[in-house]
């Protein structure tokens, strides 16, 4: 899910350096996200979000990566219904 999510991030012109994307799963690693997407997006946001537009580009970019995940959950409980 994560490199997906970083990929996303990238095609849609956010530029992400190695260090901002290792310091935010050393966050999620320590549990800072409680848990959640929100609490994922606030992490993202407050380690990787530097100006209005790429607030727009992590909000873009975290959509996209939900519809993702959620065709390929849909998919998975077809096939196993």
């Amino acid at each position: 899910m994560f490199l997906g999510f970083l990929l996303y991030l990238r095609e849609g012109g956010f530029k992400v350096s190695l260090k901002d994307w290792l310091t935010l799963i050393e966050g999620l690693q320590m549990g800072l996200h409680d848990q959640s997407l929100k609490g994922f997006f606030v992490l993202s946001r407050a380690l990787l979000v530097k100006t209005e537009t790429e607030l727009e580009h992590l909000l873009f970019s975290l959509s996209k990566s939900m519809k993702h995940l959620y065709q390929l959950f849909s998919e998975h409980l077809r096939e196993h219904l």
